[in-house]
């Protein structure tokens, strides 16, 4: 990913420094490298991953099985279902309006408690933001394990600890130093 990066950084300077790309489509410096960051990032993974299960199979392995022991202990139940769908969307456009572009429509927002109507746009925002983490917290099941997950999460720590990078060394055999006694 060292070319998402690298690509990133160059976006950033040039809509800074160059003032024919000076902020394209109103979109700030950091934005333009976040989206060349981050397109880079997802053609890289698109365009090596075949290639990375032929060279890496080791590699690929402890990732599918990481991610099916995450997906085992941490199994979406159908009510938190709809929630969490709905929360894929709510959390965006809660993000683009208490805190991003959208706070500048709060300029014509109503008055109210004496406020000036922005402040009234960021508390109605800041509202809606509480409700909106009860509802990922609480609703969507994102705050509370279950007590077969604290169980098997205590017990089964060899997937995500001793597994993870350290598939090559038997536990014990890793590689010494010279000098640590070893």
């Amino acid at each position: 990913m060292a070319w998402a990066l690298g690509l990133g950084i160059v976006a950033v300077i040039a809509t800074f420094a160059i003032d024919a790309f000076q902020y394209p489509l109103n979109i700030h410096s950091a934005g333009w490298g976040g989206i060349v960051g981050f397109a880079v990032a997802f053609g890289v993974t698109a365009l090596t991953r075949k290639r990375e299960r032929n060279r890496l199979p080791d590699v690929v392995a402890v990732r599918t099985e990481m991610t099916a022991w995450l997906n085992d202990i941490d199994a979406v139940r159908p009510a938190e279902r709809p929630w969490r769908r709905a929360m894929w969307v709510l959390a965006p456009v809660w993000f683009i309006f208490a805190i991003g572009p959208g706070i500048v429509l709060g300029n014509n927002f109503i008055s109210f408690a004496g406020l000036p109507p922005v402040w009234a746009w960021q508390v109605t925002w800041w509202l809606i933001g509480f409700v909106m983490m009860w509802g990922l917290a609480f609703k969507a099941g994102l705050s509370r394990p279950l007590e077969g997950q604290i169980e098997r999460a205590q017990a089964e720590t060899r997937p995500v600890v001793k597994e993870v990078g350290l598939r090559r060394f038997a536990v014990g055999s890793g590689p010494t130093v010279e000098g640590s006694g070893s």
